[in-house]
């Protein structure tokens, strides 16, 4: 059998797939470079106060009335009910019949109903924090080991995840924003506070590239808290 050297198969690749594999490589480099980004006010801790820290609680939560855009999370609670969201992209245009069988409720649920109750959002709120909460403490709080016991809250704002039907038609980004406080747990005062933290991850050109992207990607969640998760660290130590 004879060989081929991996030259002669680089040349034999058609150049559309070696472009294509190209531009998912600087695809993934894009994605990872949007992961963790820290804006606002500078930490107006000194030196000797960052040093000093011993991060012993941490504490994740969402703000009321935060809007959450998670496709995934209402369809993960909508399943742990038996309900499935119609399908309406199976009708074609025009066809009033089958547009209106597509769209009743299946399993007899009312689904939009659903995913907008207040179950629904506390649902996902916990699976928010769960995922936050887990980022901090395999990222934040091993960094900050001093003496001076600290508590950092998290407070989420804003939760947008891209849907796949979005990520083919125009693109777009992950976003999570959430105030980050660090508090003195001996004086109970907040000595840093930044409200203008957020982490953005996903794809910004849209098409077929962007589902690739997508779905050889972790959850969208998993990577905006450790993209947060990140920032935070960077910026409770004063580094840029």
């Amino acid at each position: 059998m004879a060989l081929v050297s991996s030259d002669t198969l680089q040349k034999n690749i058609p150049i559309q797939v070696r472009h294509l594999t190209r531009n998912i490589g600087l695809a993934f480099v894009l994605v990872v470079g949007l992961a963790a980004c820290a804006t606002g006010p500078k930490n107006p801790m000194t030196a000797e106060q960052i040093k000093s820290l011993d991060i012993e609680v941490v504490a994740v939560s969402v703000l009321a009335g935060t809007p959450i855009s998670w496709g995934d999370g209402e369809a993960a609670f909508a399943a742990s009910k038996g309900c499935e969201k119609p399908d309406s992209d199976a009708a074609g245009a025009g066809d009033s019949y089958n547009m209106a069988a597509a769209e009743k409720p299946k399993n007899g649920c009312d689904y939009d109903a659903l995913v907008e109750s207040p179950e629904a959002i506390a649902f996902m709120n916990a699976r928010i924090v769960s995922i936050l909460d887990k980022a901090f403490r395999d990222q934040v709080q091993p960094a900050f080991q001093g003496t001076a016991p600290a508590r950092v809250e998290v407070e989420v704002t804003h939760l947008h995840i891209v849907s796949g039907g979005q990520a083919v038609l125009i693109g777009g980004n992950h976003i999570l924003r959430a105030t980050l406080n660090v508090v003195d747990l001996a004086t109970g005062k907040t000595i840093a506070s930044n409200p203008e933290m957020f982490s953005i991850a996903g794809y910004g050109a849209g098409g077929f590239l962007s589902l690739i992207i997508e779905a050889t990607s972790n959850d969208p969640v998993e990577r905006l808290s450790a993209g947060y998760a990140v920032a935070a660290q960077k910026w409770i130590k004063a580094e840029k």
